[in-house]
């Protein structure tokens, strides 16, 4: 593979591994919407997609009309089918850096606190009287959870003041740094390192990669 296409592939990568690194070493948990979540990972694909599917089908026709404009259209339909997949998947919230019962026993102060009616049955949460009915998933290796919303569409205003007391109380509670987020950020280092020496590498391979992936 040529200098540019390494670059395109790993410099969005290499963000994503950074930052998700420094979430998961500081010593708070941090929330995020499931939207801004999955839309960070796709931005970290991008890279992925533009040197994969979108070069190989990359129509002749309007490269010829457009030439490498053709890649903003590319951009565009790829950032409208990102949108179009976090408006139709159910609201959920991911929290990096908490245990799952860490997650459920704060979820169990801020449901009370809003809703007197909440029940837990398992790790479904059901809270009436702002009709939203959520369930805890959680994915060990990385030491994060995430509220998933069970019934869709929820009540947004009631989704949202959900979020922001849940973001709130967060705040508060203290936890350890994920260890798991130093090797996170030794990959993003890594990446970065490679795109580095691919960038000062051969400057001629480069610009010839970027030539022939723009077909200029």
């Amino acid at each position: 593979m040529d200098p540019f296409r390494v670059c395109v592939a790993l410099a969005p990568l290499a963000c994503y591994f950074l930052v998700i690194g420094g979430v998961n070493l500081r010593r708070r948990p941090t929330l995020v919407s499931g939207g801004r979540d999955t839309m960070a990972l796709c931005a970290a694909i991008v890279g992925l997609v533009f040197i994969g599917p979108m070069d190989l089908f990359m129509p002749v026709v309007a490269i010829a009309q457009f030439g490498a404009a053709t890649w903003l259209l590319w951009l565009l339909l790829y950032s409208l089918w990102v949108s179009l997949y976090v408006l139709v998947t159910r609201p959920r919230m991911v929290v990096y850096n908490v245990t799952k019962p860490q997650l459920q026993e704060v979820m169990d102060e801020v449901a009370c606190q809003l809703d007197t009616q909440s029940r837990w049955a398992g790790s479904s949460l059901a809270m009436p009287g702002l009709g939203i009915q959520a369930r805890l998933d959680s994915f060990p290796p990385l030491r994060n959870a995430s509220v998933v919303a069970n019934s869709y569409p929820p009540q947004l205003a009631h989704w949202q003041r959900l979020e922001d007391a849940l973001t709130a109380r967060l705040s508060e509670v203290k936890t350890d740094p994920n260890p798991r987020g130093v090797s996170l950020v030794l990959v993003g280092l890594a990446m970065v390192a490679i795109c580095m020496l691919n960038s000062l590498g051969d400057q001629q391979a480069l610009a010839q990669g970027m030539r022939d992936m723009l077909r200029m």
